[in-house]
């Protein structure tokens, strides 16, 4: 008989929806609209079996988390979690943000808003972090409530490419799956799933 191969199952939750909408929110913190019960209590069943919970430090994404679950303690912050710096972007109305016209999938990665960071910077940030959990955990299944440019990230490292990952919507209280294999590689079960 072939063992089941073990692994770490990996839930992403991207925060709630920001309050005031309309402005571009990276590094700048936000408050949340309110989450409804059902969307609570959705998202809670789909993380029931998780053994360990991890949190970007951003008040939308312990917010978010404390909707899911508020009797439990708080989760680790992981101060890398935080979303992509937007630099001299940073709560501009998405109408005032300039137009850089169409960058290719390569260039869009690399770019950087002044005085911000690139998406493969992000990448450079996130992933080590999430490689140290994986280490450390190896089998089981953790959530991470976070950001959509680190949800992103992390589907860069599991797809082996930054233009890819950068193709993938990520909305707010949607949830991505990815399976941390025991060879070292990864497997994406869903992405943006409605909590």
């Amino acid at each position: 008989m072939i063992p089941s191969q073990q692994n770490l199952k990996i839930l992403l939750v991207r925060h709630a929806p920001v309050d005031p909408p309309g402005y571009l929110y990276g590094s700048t913190d936000a408050d949340i609209e309110k989450v409804s019960s059902q969307i609570s209590k959705s998202i809670y069943a789909r993380l029931s079996d998780c053994q360990a919970f991890y949190c970007s430090p951003a008040l939308r994404c312990i917010k978010t988390y404390q909707a899911v679950f508020p009797e439990r303690p708080l989760p680790v912050k992981i101060h890398e979690f935080w979303e992509q710096d937007f630099g001299d972007w940073e709560s501009l109305p998405y109408d005032e943000i300039p137009d850089q016209g169409n960058l290719s999938g390569k260039n869009l990665a690399q770019f950087s808003p002044p005085n911000g960071e690139s998406f493969a910077e992000l990448c450079q940030r996130t992933q080590p972090l999430l490689l140290k959990i994986i280490s450390e955990r190896k089998v089981g299944e953790i959530a991470i409530f976070t950001h959509a440019g680190v949800i992103r990230s992390f589907l860069a490292l599991a797809l082996g490419s930054k233009e890819v990952a950068l193709k993938f919507t990520v909305d707010n209280l949607s949830i991505t799956g990815i399976q941390a294999l025991s060879d070292g590689q990864f497997s994406i079960s869903f992405v943006n799933q409605a909590g």
